[in-house]
Protein backbone atom coordinates (compact mmCIF):
# COMPACT_ATOMS: atom_id res chain seq x y z
CA UNK A 1 0.00 0.00 0.00
CA UNK A 2 2.67 2.40 0.72
CA UNK A 3 4.69 1.61 -2.60
CA UNK A 4 1.32 2.46 -4.53
CA UNK A 5 0.65 5.90 -2.43
CA UNK A 6 4.74 6.78 -2.94
CA UNK A 7 4.18 5.89 -6.71
CA UNK A 8 1.07 7.99 -7.39
CA UNK A 9 2.62 10.98 -5.33
CA UNK A 10 5.87 10.97 -7.36
CA UNK A 11 4.03 10.53 -10.45
CA UNK A 12 0.90 12.70 -9.94
CA UNK A 13 1.80 15.39 -7.81
CA UNK A 14 5.57 15.91 -7.46
CA UNK A 15 6.42 17.13 -10.98
CA UNK A 16 4.51 20.30 -10.15
CA UNK A 17 5.75 20.49 -6.60
CA UNK A 18 9.27 20.50 -7.86
CA UNK A 19 8.72 22.23 -10.97
CA UNK A 20 10.22 25.70 -9.63
CA UNK A 21 13.10 24.11 -8.29
CA UNK A 22 14.56 22.76 -11.15
CA UNK A 23 13.18 26.14 -13.02
CA UNK A 24 10.82 23.89 -15.43
CA UNK A 25 10.12 25.44 -18.70
CA UNK A 26 13.06 28.51 -18.31
CA UNK A 27 14.27 26.89 -21.81
CA UNK A 28 11.29 27.88 -23.95
CA UNK A 29 10.65 30.67 -21.58
CA UNK A 30 13.66 31.87 -22.76
CA UNK A 31 13.13 31.26 -26.08
CA UNK A 32 9.64 32.76 -26.54
CA UNK A 33 11.60 36.13 -24.43
CA UNK A 34 14.23 36.07 -27.45
CA UNK A 35 11.67 35.90 -30.17
CA UNK A 36 9.52 38.42 -29.04
CA UNK A 37 12.43 40.86 -28.25
CA UNK A 38 13.70 43.15 -31.16
CA UNK A 39 16.73 42.38 -32.18
CA UNK A 40 19.49 44.91 -29.96
CA UNK A 41 16.38 45.07 -27.16
CA UNK A 42 17.29 44.30 -23.95
CA UNK A 43 16.43 40.96 -21.95
CA UNK A 44 16.25 41.26 -18.32
CA UNK A 45 16.88 37.64 -16.59
CA UNK A 46 15.03 37.43 -13.24
CA UNK A 47 18.17 37.62 -10.68
CA UNK A 48 15.70 35.19 -8.59
CA UNK A 49 16.88 32.13 -10.47
CA UNK A 50 20.03 31.14 -8.91
CA UNK A 51 22.89 32.05 -11.21
CA UNK A 52 20.95 33.01 -14.36
CA UNK A 53 23.48 33.73 -16.32
CA UNK A 54 24.50 29.82 -16.58
CA UNK A 55 20.78 28.56 -17.24
CA UNK A 56 20.63 31.47 -20.37
CA UNK A 57 24.24 30.36 -21.83
CA UNK A 58 23.38 26.79 -21.77
CA UNK A 59 19.81 27.07 -23.19
CA UNK A 60 21.10 29.67 -26.10
CA UNK A 61 24.33 27.80 -26.68
CA UNK A 62 26.16 30.68 -25.81
CA UNK A 63 30.03 29.63 -27.03
CA UNK A 64 32.76 29.87 -24.27
CA UNK A 65 34.50 32.37 -25.97
CA UNK A 66 31.65 34.44 -27.00
CA UNK A 67 30.68 34.51 -22.42
CA UNK A 68 34.25 35.40 -22.19
CA UNK A 69 34.18 38.70 -24.32
CA UNK A 70 30.52 40.37 -23.88
CA UNK A 71 30.20 38.74 -19.88
CA UNK A 72 30.21 42.29 -17.57
CA UNK A 73 31.10 40.76 -14.13
CA UNK A 74 32.78 41.14 -10.97
CA UNK A 75 34.46 39.25 -8.03
CA UNK A 76 32.51 39.90 -4.71
CA UNK A 77 34.21 39.71 -1.05
CA UNK A 78 33.82 36.24 -0.98
CA UNK A 79 35.41 35.51 -4.27
CA UNK A 80 31.91 34.50 -6.18
CA UNK A 81 31.52 35.78 -9.29
CA UNK A 82 28.78 38.36 -9.90
CA UNK A 83 27.36 38.14 -13.63
CA UNK A 84 25.28 41.67 -14.35
CA UNK A 85 25.29 40.79 -17.75
CA UNK A 86 25.83 38.57 -20.88
CA UNK A 87 25.33 40.43 -24.30
CA UNK A 88 21.99 42.09 -24.36
CA UNK A 89 20.94 39.71 -21.65
CA UNK A 90 21.19 41.15 -18.08
CA UNK A 91 20.86 39.73 -14.40
CA UNK A 92 19.93 42.55 -12.41
CA UNK A 93 17.78 45.83 -13.06
CA UNK A 94 20.57 47.93 -12.20
CA UNK A 95 22.44 46.86 -14.84
CA UNK A 96 20.16 47.77 -17.53
CA UNK A 97 20.38 51.62 -16.80
CA UNK A 98 18.60 54.19 -16.00
CA UNK A 99 18.30 56.25 -19.83
CA UNK A 100 14.34 57.47 -20.09
CA UNK A 101 12.76 55.91 -23.00
CA UNK A 102 14.62 52.34 -22.73
CA UNK A 103 12.82 49.64 -23.59
CA UNK A 104 13.43 45.93 -22.45
CA UNK A 105 11.98 42.40 -22.26
CA UNK A 106 11.81 40.71 -18.51
CA UNK A 107 11.45 36.99 -17.81
CA UNK A 108 10.43 36.57 -14.34
CA UNK A 109 8.61 34.19 -12.34
CA UNK A 110 5.37 34.24 -12.30
CA UNK A 111 4.21 35.48 -8.94
CA UNK A 112 7.63 37.31 -8.77
CA UNK A 113 6.59 41.33 -7.92
CA UNK A 114 6.99 43.49 -11.60
CA UNK A 115 10.03 45.20 -12.24
CA UNK A 116 8.46 48.20 -14.10
CA UNK A 117 5.60 50.60 -13.14
CA UNK A 118 3.00 49.58 -16.80
CA UNK A 119 4.50 46.42 -17.51
CA UNK A 120 3.22 44.65 -20.82
CA UNK A 121 2.74 40.91 -20.15
CA UNK A 122 3.59 39.04 -23.27
CA UNK A 123 3.77 35.22 -22.30
CA UNK A 124 2.63 33.33 -19.82
CA UNK A 125 2.93 30.05 -18.11
CA UNK A 126 2.38 28.21 -15.15
CA UNK A 127 6.31 29.69 -13.83
CA UNK A 128 7.10 32.30 -16.24
CA UNK A 129 6.01 35.92 -17.32
CA UNK A 130 7.49 37.50 -20.37
CA UNK A 131 6.59 41.20 -21.00
CA UNK A 132 7.88 44.29 -21.86
CA UNK A 133 9.00 47.55 -19.59
CA UNK A 134 9.97 51.46 -20.48
CA UNK A 135 12.23 53.08 -18.36
CA UNK A 136 10.33 55.71 -16.89
CA UNK A 137 12.67 57.82 -15.40
CA UNK A 138 16.22 58.99 -15.05
CA UNK A 139 18.76 58.09 -12.10
CA UNK A 140 18.76 61.35 -9.61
Amino acid sequence: MNAALFAFDYFAYYPDKAAPAFNRGLDRTLAKAVELAAPSEKILVSSAIQLPYVYTAFYLKIPPREFQANARYETNAEGIYVVHSLGRFYFDLDAIGTTRGVAFIYLLYRDEEEVCAAPHRMYETKLWKVGSCVVEAEAQ
